[in-house]
């Protein structure tokens, strides 16, 4: 959701942004088929209750050798317990809508990373991002699944660090 927002910021105000790194996003709109699951995950927890990522989910966002990973698989579980049913909520009730036809008005340096694993976010999706925002470069990090900022930290740090240094600096830099 994160990257659908700091691209809205960055067509809305563009003078407060210097540069954007898009991480494991994309621009596409929910299928008929991912909506039907957010909607059935919505109805679900207003009966139920919210209690917590499942398993499943969890292991969906994670790259596949990392099933074994207790800690990692620990940590995004007690994200979730911390954002809570509610936020919960407001994320999957949210339609995602497309924006691909508005790409082209994001005018700041742009760098798209992408997880080579992501079962979430495909290659494919990360390359109509570069595509579609002028002068945009694509990084793909081999090794991780959707959760790029756990999975491969460190990867991801040498992934944008240098590449924002190269960017003027001193504006606002938005990352999702």
């Amino acid at each position: 959701m994160g990257g659908y927002v700091a691209r809205a910021v960055a067509r809305l105000v563009p003078d407060r942004v210097e540069a954007l790194v898009l991480v494991a996003t994309s621009s596409r709109a929910d299928t008929p088929a991912q909506a039907r699951r957010k909607a059935a995950a919505v109805a679900h927890i207003r009966q139920q209750g919210y209690r917590g990522l499942s398993r499943a989910a969890i292991l969906q966002s994670v790259h596949p050798d990392r099933a074994g990973d207790g800690p990692l698989l620990a940590r995004i579980r007690q994200m979730g317990d911390r954002l809570g049913g509610e936020v919960f909520l407001r994320q999957a009730g949210q339609a995602r809508e497309s924006d691909r036809d508005r790409l082209g008005a994001i005018g700041c340096p742009t760098l798209v990373v992408a997880a080579a694993q992501d079962a979430l976010r495909s290659l494919d999706e990360a390359r109509e991002l570069r595509d579609g925002i002028p002068g945009a470069t694509l990084t793909v990090i081999d090794g991780s699944g959707h959760m790029l900022p756990l999975e491969a930290p460190d990867a991801l740090v040498d992934a944008t660090v240098p590449w924002l240094r190269a960017q003027a600096s001193g504006a606002s830099t938005i990352g999702s």
